[in-house]
């Protein structure tokens, strides 16, 4: 709408003034332009209602959402009637209008999209305001995250004027969604997911500064969404936070911070204090500063120099404990400091101590009492029986006798109790305590694991319920510890004694069979996983908890994504971690483990920067609830190590695998994920030649897992693979391993990956043998399939055609594997930059069949291809000789 349409009463002279009026008055600083507008005001000019409506649109936000104080009268004299066209979208319905755009629910009109969708149409259509406009929709290209609203489209249309659609968010407002009652998790885990998407906005250096709860949406899904970047600054712009802009006076006063209500340089600081306010509301269901709302002179007096507000005890509320009121309320307190200096430095250290809040553990910003850390113990550890039987029945009677000396405090260890019976914290701790503590004693972790189950049937005879919960426990523990086999072989107890199951909680059963499930997909047992999920599912609509549901949607995606179905598996996990990152019962463990799931599919699917970033998610919250060392941690960073292989820079990941190794190695860490660790750079030692150090860490891999889960699983058919791999490259016969594949093989279906990596294998055996006519027949087999496999196993498409390529140029037909050649390059070029290893080595086999002899030795010396290093023993008799006669060039 332009500016003629708004004020139809003004002629054109008056329009033409008006419009260098709003000029002028958006290049002064806000006291100054106060000063101008009052001297027009003065004047008595005509323009100065207009002038100002219009300087209320210029400083506010194309993204706010509805105002409710906009007129009636007004609404409906702009609104567009449903069916008009906007570009391709087509209006269902008019939603709402706020202070500078009207809202309406639409859709794609072509079908192409198939979500409802927000339109927001632009009600002025100045200069200004459409650079406003533009710059917002750059500012928000910086910020793709799941948690932010992005712009789908955007355009200008005759008789409608500037317009963008975002995604339709069905649910609530932050205070609609308070006054719906959730408990005091929801309520946290929601404002952890708001934190995590200004966090994410402060490392692209953009700062909101208008947070407030009409700019968070709830989905009804449980979908956390934070809206209204229209007044956000950036803070790599020159002397952004230095001088005070004419948007610095841009807020809503009641989530203000001091520097913004005086007119301060801002900074992070100002949404940290922001996230403050709304964290107290969360908790409190009431404004921290009611009196803000009243006027801007009230906003002043309070924000900058009344109290900060605390949040009173009360058991009907959905409020933690007293103890944990007293942590939230100093967690509040730092965020609110009137001094940004005062505030937490990051986003990320004010959400750290909530969800240490969350988890039981100490805040930073509050020391304990003698007692509150005993009461803090109590809920970090209550399952601590598990790894000390007897000591823990002593100590817990101990305990429950003082605690029974003060009602109160009774009443919030039962409530702590409760609320942590499976915290991920006792898994690790156990962990890290028998594996540092117990083999000091001379006895193995697995030994002394294996001890206390074969207690429990004589020590908890009589005691079933204690019995079942400590079985659930060692399953966890086990898992916890990466020692699969043993944790599917305790859990199978309930199945010899079913009567210890009628003591399992419908949410127990479930964390049964999500030890199960996660065992079984990591040992490879397809089938088994399979029947476990449908038993799984049957207690789906009556006993589980919404973390356990989301989690059985992963595990089932795992499934698919096993199965040889990638896609699918994908959409869904995407959508099932979304869920499980607002699940108020979710531990951090799980939420760790689903964002490092999501990486590993978005790795296969070939996703590389999205892969890197779920990665680097778990890996943050792991060590944001102390739990780092766990082995889903190592298992992340050695996918992190994995992804710059696959990208060819064998240099970055071999550097990362050292790193890690030597870290692992000093602790004396022996697991399965420490096994992985070293099979991966065990192939990264491969592609540079280094074949007796692949081989022995290949063979110290296979000895760890051998030993932990015996013949089975799929990381040690992995390392398996690798260990032909090796054989192969070095002229070993690798029958003994080939012959072990082939067993394992046989029960995975025949789409899985690794059923074309045991034919590449065998080709590449015919060919060492110089059978190169069946070798060629086997690698054409086997070529499309590595080619369309996923990113993880893509690299052997290359190797694939390089081995057609030998065999053909042995056979005097060098130009049909050509084909197969360019294509591994085509593949690989979408992972690889043109410097990456493989893209380098294919550079070298096509310039070796098409006799570019300087090519090739450039290729070669990129590669460290020659003399003892396997990638030359194909190269060796056809084109070796022609390659060492060319001179290196300097520039080389």
């Amino acid at each position: 709408m332009t500016i003629a349409a708004l004020f139809p009463a003004l002629n054109t002279e008056q329009l033409a003034e008006l419009d260098a009026l709003l000029e002028r008055a958006l290049d002064l600083d806000p006291g100054a332009r106060s000063a101008w507008l009052d001297s027009l005001r003065e004047q008595q000019s005509p323009l100065v209602a207009p002038l100002s409506r219009l300087l209320h649109t210029a400083v506010g936000s194309f993204l706010a959402l509805p105002d409710a104080t906009l007129g009636e009268r007004d609404v409906e004299s702009n609104q567009l009637p449903p069916g008009t066209r906007i570009g391709p979208w087509q209006i269902i319905e008019f939603a709402a209008a706020g202070g500078s755009a009207d809202v309406y629910r639409g859709v794609r009109a072509d079908g192409a999209f198939e979500r409802q969708v927000a339109i927001k149409v632009l009600r002025t259509d100045s200069l200004r305001l459409g650079e406003h406009f533009a710059r917002e929709q750059r500012l928000l290209a910086k910020l793709e995250h799941p948690r932010i609203a992005s712009v789908l489209d955007a355009g200008r249309s005759d008789g409608v004027g500037a317009w963008f659609v975002m995604p339709w968010i069905e649910g609530y407002d932050l205070a609609q969604f308070v006054a719906e009652g959730p408990d005091w998790r929801t309520r946290l885990s929601v404002f952890l997911a708001i934190a995590d998407a200004v966090q994410f906005a402060h490392q692209r250096l953009v700062v909101h500064r208008d947070l407030k709860p009409a700019n968070v949406r709830v989905g009804k899904d449980g979908t956390v969404m934070l809206l209204d970047f229209g007044i956000a600054m950036l803070l790599d712009t020159p002397d952004v936070s230095q001088t005070p802009s004419r948007t610095n006076m841009a807020f809503t006063p009641a989530y203000a911070s001091p520097e913004q209500l005086r007119g301060d340089a801002l900074g992070v600081q100002t949404d940290i204090h922001a996230l403050g306010l709304l964290l107290f509301e969360l908790a409190a269901a009431r404004t921290a500063y009611p009196e803000a709302r009243v006027s801007l002179a009230e906003a002043v007096r309070v924000i900058c120099h009344g109290a900060v507000p605390t949040l009173t005890w009360d058991a009907r509320m959905p409020h933690p404990g007293r103890l944990q009121l007293r942590d939230l309320d100093a967690i509040v307190a730092k965020a609110l400091a009137k001094e940004p200096s005062n505030r937490y430095a990051t986003v990320a250290e004010f959400a750290s101590d909530v969800r240490a809040l969350v988890a039981g553990r100490s805040v930073s910003v509050r020391g304990r009492s003698a007692l509150d850390a005993l009461l803090a113990t109590v809920r970090r550890y209550p399952l601590v029986s598990a790894l000390s039987l007897a000591l823990l029945v002593a100590a817990s009677a101990g305990t429950a006798t003082y605690i029974k000396q003060n009602q109160q405090i009774a009443a919030e260890r039962a409530e702590a109790l409760a609320e942590v019976a499976r915290l991920e914290a006792l898994r690790e701790h156990f962990n890290l305590i028998l594996r540092e503590g117990v083999a000091e004693q001379g006895m193995g972790a697995r030994a002394a694991l294996d001890e206390s189950v074969a207690r429990l049937d004589a020590s908890f005879a009589g005691q079933p319920a204690m019995q079942a919960r400590l079985l659930l426990s060692l399953g966890e523990i086990y898992l916890a510890a990466g020692d699969h086999a043993a944790c599917l072989s305790v859990l199978s107890r309930f199945e010899a004694m079913p009567d210890l199951l009628q003591h399992l909680t419908a949410r127990q059963q479930s964390e049964r069979f999500l030890t199960q499930v996660t065992a079984a997909l990591r040992l490879g047992q397809l089938d088994a996983a399979t029947a476990m999920l449908a038993e799984w599912a049957k207690l789906l609509p009556t006993g589980t908890s919404p973390a356990l549901q989301a989690e059985h949607t992963i595990a089932k995606a795992t499934l698919r994504r096993l199965q040889g179905e990638p896609g699918p598996a994908l959409e869904a996990q995407t959508q099932a971690v979304a869920a499980l990152d607002v699940a108020a019962d979710a531990t951090m463990l799980a939420r760790g483990i689903a964002h490092a799931n999501l990486g590993t599919s978005e790795l296969q699917a070939g996703q590389f920067a999205p892969a890197r970033m779920q990665f680097e998610r778990a890996i943050a919250i792991w060590e944001s609830a102390g739990l780092g060392l766990n082995w889903n941690a190592l298992t992340a960073r050695t996918n992190l190590a994995h992804l710059a292989l696959l990208q060819g820079d064998e240099r970055t990941a071999l550097a990362q695998y050292q790193d890690l190794e030597q870290r692992l190695r000093a602790r004396g860490d022996r697991s399965a994920a420490f096994a992985a660790l070293i099979n991966g750079k065990a192939r990264a030692l491969l592609a540079t030649g280094e074949i007796a150090a692949a081989a022995a860490l290949a063979d110290e891999a296979l000895a760890i897992l051998s030993a932990r889960s015996g013949s089975q699983g799929l990381d040690r058919l992995g390392v398996l693979l690798s260990r032909i791999d090796i054989a192969l490259a070095n002229q070993e016969d690798p029958s003994v391993w080939l012959q072990d594949v082939r067993q394992q093989l046989a029960p995975l279906p025949p789409q899985h990956p690794f059923h074309a990596r045991l034919a590449l294998a065998e080709a590449s055996l015919l060919q060492n043998a110089g059978r190169h006519q069946e070798a060629s027949v086997a690698l054409a087999a086997v070529f499309p399939t590595l080619l369309s496999a996923p990113a993880t196993i893509r690299p052997s498409a290359v190797r694939a055609a390089i081995h057609w390529a030998a065999s053909a140029r042995a056979m005097g037909k060098p130009e049909s594997a050509e084909a197969a050649l360019n294509a591994a390059a085509d593949a690989i070029a979408a992972m690889q930059p043109e410097t990456g290893l493989d893209r380098v080595e294919l550079d070298l086999w096509r310039d070796c069949l098409r006799g570019n002899w300087d090519g090739a030795k450039a290729s070669a010396y990129r590669t460290r291809a020659g003399q003892g290093n396997p990638r030359w023993v194909h190269i060796e008799q056809a084109c070796a000789p022609r390659i060492e006669a060319q001179p290196l060039r300097a520039s080389e």
